[in-house]
């Protein structure tokens, strides 16, 4: 860039450059610099302008345009886009032509996704397909996702209904964890099969999700969803209660099988706590035994298991009090539960409890309480309620 570093000049190249990102290889731009410092203006004066020009000042306005300046450094033998690229450190993109190209590649996308077979096949997903248009995503650089998403779709009913693992391994390689919930396909897939069934995409719960699948022929594990309880005690003379009543000071694991299977007969006036970690289940067992009340853990955010068995309870006319974490997640998790099923705080009047930072050897961010540190309220407030 020889007879072209000078410092002073810096403003022009990165004006330049900016200029000719957003008009293009071939477009011409006006360039202008306002206030010249008197080094500027003097640099710029020594610049080999094609004809004449009136000298050029500190503190006025130098306009010239990207052409004019191309011209100055094609005298010079160099080339204006090396220039800009060793002034700016980067190659000046041609914007212009990249917006044409993406332009290209979304008509591209929406037209292979019109035209897909699976698509073709079902109006709500043509539905889905003008969605997709509309907002703009997803985009062409999710086409090989979707593709497979399709894929899947398309594989769909079976009858009689298969396993949703089976189903990601025989279809994804062996992958059978691939259509999993928490996985882009598996959110996908979910996202497809709601349109597909002709209704506009919205959250589901937990078992709204696992419904969505079964209508299509795909059972997600119903035995790994689970829920920790301890001082169950449903009516009844069914085997799973009968059990639950003798085991009611023991901690017990119900599947989200076992309670689909059976709808449990809870006693009215119920009063079933929920936290939000095992740790408070186990204390609960060791110390209260069959003297504990009802007490369940939604393990974090409430799963299929947990919801079933809080959905009976409150269908029965009980009453829940959750207690989690004191933190973002665990309010969260609260007016959650408290739209859902009515949950009331734990305990119901106001007690101060200790926050991390009142205890000895605990490092966590400021407000942050985790329920291992409460143990001894929760416990006293558990005995003080006694068993249902």
């Amino acid at each position: 860039m020889t007879g072209f570093a000078d410092p002073a000049l810096e403003r022009l190249w990165r004006t330049a450059h900016a200029r000719r990102e957003r008009r293009g290889a071939t477009g011409s731009a006006n360039i202008v610099l306002e206030a010249l410092a008197p080094d500027e203006a003097f640099a710029l004066d020594g610049l080999p302008w094609p004809g004449r020009r009136k000298p050029v000042l500190g503190g006025e306005t130098f306009t010239t345009t990207l052409t004019a300046l191309s011209d100055v450094v094609s005298l010079a033998g160099e080339d204006l886009d090396a220039i800009l690229t060793e002034a700016v450190g980067v190659a000046p993109r041609d914007l212009p032509a990249e917006n044409r190209a993406k332009r290209e590649l979304r008509a591209a996308f929406h037209a292979w996704l019109d035209d897909h077979p699976v698509v073709a096949a079902h109006s709500g997903l043509g539905d889905w397909a003008r969605h997709v248009r509309r907002v703009g995503a997803p985009g062409p650089d999710q086409r090989a996702l979707l593709a497979r998403a399709l894929e899947v779709v398309g594989a769909l009913p079976r009858s009689p209904p298969i396993a949703r693992s089976t189903l990601a391994a025989q279809l994804l390689d062996g992958d059978a964890h691939g259509l999993d919930s928490k996985e882009s396909l598996g959110e996908l897939c979910r996202t497809l099969l709601s349109w597909r069934r002709g209704s506009a995409d919205r959250a589901l719960d937990p078992i709204e999700t696992r419904d969505l699948w079964l209508a299509h022929g795909v059972e997600v594990d119903p035995l790994s969803c689970s829920v920790l309880a301890v001082g169950l005690a449903p009516l009844g003379e069914s085997p799973l209660t009968r059990a639950l009543r003798a085991l009611r000071g023991q901690g017990v694991v119900l599947t989200y099988a076992q309670l689909r299977r059976e709808s449990l007969d809870w006693p009215p006036e119920m009063f079933l706590f929920t936290c939000e970690n095992p740790v408070v289940v186990r204390v609960a067992e060791r110390e209260l035994g069959d003297l504990s009340p009802p007490l369940i853990c939604t393990g974090g955010w409430p799963n299929a298991a947990v919801l079933t068995l809080l959905d009976g309870v409150r269908r029965a006319g009980g009453t829940i009090r959750h207690h989690g974490d004191h933190d973002a997640a665990g309010a969260a998790i609260f007016d959650y539960l408290a739209a859902r099923v009515g949950a009331l705080p734990w305990p119901l009047e106001e007690r101060a409890e200790p926050s991390a930072a009142d205890t000895p050897g605990v490092d966590a961010p400021d407000g942050f309480v985790s329920e291992e540190l409460v143990l001894d309220q929760l416990l006293g407030d558990l005995a003080r309620a006694g068993p249902a």
